[in-house]
Order: structure tokens, then C-alpha cells, then sequence
């Protein structure tokens, strides 16, 4: 019925997708909560926005040590990889930036020790957002399970 790169909903439950391959089929009847709202698409975000900040510091600090470079009298020659090298590091850092702290539409699934997050970019992209929502709320109210709920973030 529905389906992104990561999972597939279907009248079983929730399937686990990788590559399009069904590797783990989640049971409406084993899930205990499922959350919809807004979160860091990206895992780790910290990880990767620390790692950011530190490519941009360092671009920044060696485009001041190549400025000393330019005004020294003793330097005779600059290549150009010193001039380029302060240019790789801050693109890439503000790229990290950038995807570190980028926010969507995702879905949190609890089930037995599990916690599974899902982007659903894909499907509000699609415009078909608000009826994947009502299509979980349904199956887990059908479900009839006392502790399964389908609530928004």
C-alpha cells in the first residue's frame, strides 16, 4: 500500500526494507506505539554536526595562516594547493552542517526492546502524507491491542 525506501505498510504490518528486500515484517500486534512528528532526519546529527563545526574551524583557521603566508617577504612561492585547501574542508563542512541539523516528517516505532525511526519525507513529497497516517491509525486501532497507539509527536 505504502511504501519508501525504508519500510512498507501493509494489512500484515510493518515491513523492514533494505534495497527493496523485506528483511523484518513488524506485526501490528507486536508494536506498542508509534509516534508521528517532526525529528532529525539524519541519525547521529551530533556526531555529524560536531565533525562539521570542526571542518569549517579549520578552514577558517588556515585561511588566517595562509593570509600570514601572503605577507611574510620570505615566502618566494605559494602553490595552489595551499590557496585550495581551505576551500574542501568548508564545503564539506557546511554540507555536514547543513544535513546535520535538517528536520522532517518522521515516524517512531516501538516495538518488544526495539525502537525503529523512519523519515517520511518521501510520502509528504508524494502528498500522500495524511492518508499514510490514517492507514496506521486504523490498523492499530483494528488491532485492538490496550497499549498500541498511533499519536502524533
Amino acid at each position: 500500500m505504502f511504501e519508501t525506501s525504508e519500510f512498507g505498510l501493509s494489512s500484515e504490518g510493518i515491513h523492514l526494507l533494505r534495497s527493496r528486500y523485506n528483511y523484518e515484517t513488524v506485526p501490528f500486534s507486536h508494536i506498542q506505539s508509534i509516534r508521528f512528528g517532526k525529528g532529525r532526519i539524519v541519525n547521529n546529527w551530533v556526531a555529524i554536526l560536531v565533525i562539521g563545526l570542526a571542518c569549517v574551524a579549520f578552514s577558517i583557521f588556515y585561511a588566517f595562516v595562509l593570509l600570514e603566508v601572503f605577507s611574510d617577504e620570505r615566502v618566494n612561492r605559494i602553490y595552489i594547493e595551499e590557496i585550495l585547501l581551505p576551500f574542501l574542508p568548508l564545503v564539506f563542512g557546511v554540507y555536514m552542517v547543513y544535513a546535520s541539523l535538517r528536520t522532517g516528517e518522521m515516524m517512531v516505532v516501538c516495538y518488544g526492546r526495539k525502537t525503529k525511526r523512519f523519515t517520511l519525507e518521501r510520502l509528504k513529497k508524494e502528498g500522500s502524507l495524511e492518508r499514510f497516517m490514517d492507514e496506521v491509525n486504523s490498523h492499530v486501532q483494528r488491532n485492538g491491542k490496550a497499549n498500541g497507539s498511533a499519536t502524533q509527536m
